[in-house]
This record gives structure tokens, C-alpha cells and sequence, in this order.
């Protein structure tokens, strides 16, 4: 069985934050996290994307720029 969705996004987002990433993250370096940890087709690249907006793990400050959210109750 497959890992759902959002066990994707919290594992996704514990290595961006490992990595140095605390508050904020240029999208260059979150698409390179997606095509490492789940895949590099860019339907998934996107799905994955718009799963950590809609979980609210991040949110975009514009200028490729997003902005790591409060996650500390969501991963554990």
C-alpha cells in the first residue's frame, strides 16, 4: 500500500526544514525536493504543489518565493 498524500507532504516538508529551509523556500528549491522524494513528472511536480498549499504547509509570497507555515503540530 501506498502512502496517502499528506504523509507525502509532512515527510516532503521535514527534509525541506532539515536542509536549512525554516521560514521560507524559493519554488527552484522545492521543485527539486518534490523530484527527489515523490517524482519528476510535472503532473505530479504540480499535484504536489497544490497538496501543500491545500494542507497549508506552505503559502506563496509572490516571486517564486513561498512561505514555510506553522507545521510543528502536523508532523507528529
Amino acid at each position: 500500500m501506498g502512502k496517502n498524500a499528506y504523509t507525502k507532504c509532512i515527510e516532503l516538508m521535514k527534509e525541506i526544514r532539515k536542509i536549512g529551509f525554516e521560514n521560507e523556500v524559493p519554488l527552484r528549491e522545492l521543485i527539486k525536493f518534490i523530484k527527489i522524494m515523490v517524482g519528476s513528472d510535472t503532473r505530479t511536480i504540480s499535484k504536489c504543489l497544490d497538496n501543500l498549499i491545500e494542507f497549508k504547509f506552505i503559502k506563496s509570497n509572490g516571486n517564486n518565493i513561498f512561505q514555510i507555515l506553522d507545521i510543528t503540530e502536523k508532523l507528529y
